[in-house]
């Protein structure tokens, strides 16, 4: 994206205004005004977290006495009492051992992941898609019975509308949603996932 059209986003003028790291965080927001999918007092699971704007909203709902932990490759720029960060591949197996250690079971699992992107969408979604399906996978080992997730999707073929049929069998509600934060021609929206059943 061109620096001047960046520049001019009313989203991200008012990230800088309000300290947010990101223009993402007003995607969360928008989220959990529909959904409420973050309660005060649990314990949240931020993947693909830096910068960390989701992670600064979710430590606002969880409140001090929930609990936020944060997974990416790179730093998040975000420090609380509360939060634990921890710095790995979300697509490693050996992830879900190292927020084990902090948490046998979360509540919420929100994942804003997306690969750097070539430009060439057939390669693009197949490396989303691998980032989608390891935040579902970490969901199914880690998350308590009636809880939710929040995973970011791209409109795309066959293989997304699959993903989305795997998951309505695990979760009593999911929605599709298309935030108010997300940019006009973006082709992202994210699914939603209330009441999980393992």
């Amino acid at each position: 994206m061109r620096k001047h059209r960046v520049l001019g986003d009313h989203f991200y003028k008012r990230a800088k205004k309000l300290g947010y790291l990101s223009r993402a965080a007003f995607k969360l927001e928008d989220i959990q005004r529909k959904f409420r999918v973050i309660r005060k007092g649990v314990t949240v699971l931020d993947l693909g977290a830096a910068p960390g704007g989701w992670t600064q909203v979710s430590l606002g709902y969880v409140g001090k006495h929930g609990k936020v932990i944060s997974v990416d490759l790179s730093p998040v720029k975000v420090d609380a009492p509360n939060l634990v960060k921890i710095q790995a591949d979300i697509t490693s197996p050996e992830t879900i051992e190292k927020i084990k250690k902090h948490a046998e079971k979360v509540d919420v699992v929100l994942s804003d992941a997306a690969p750097h992107l070539s430009g060439i969408w057939e390669y693009d979604i197949v490396k989303h898609m691998e980032l989608a399906e390891a935040a579902y996978n970490i969901a199914c080992k880690l998350l308590s019975p009636g809880g939710n997730i929040v995973i970011k999707l791209f409109e795309g073929g066959e293989e997304v509308q699959a993903f989305i049929t795997k998951v309505r069998r695990r979760f009593r509600r999911v929605s599709i949603y298309r935030t108010k934060a997300t940019r006009k021609h973006s082709r992202e929206m994210y699914l939603i996932g209330i009441g999980y059943s393992p």
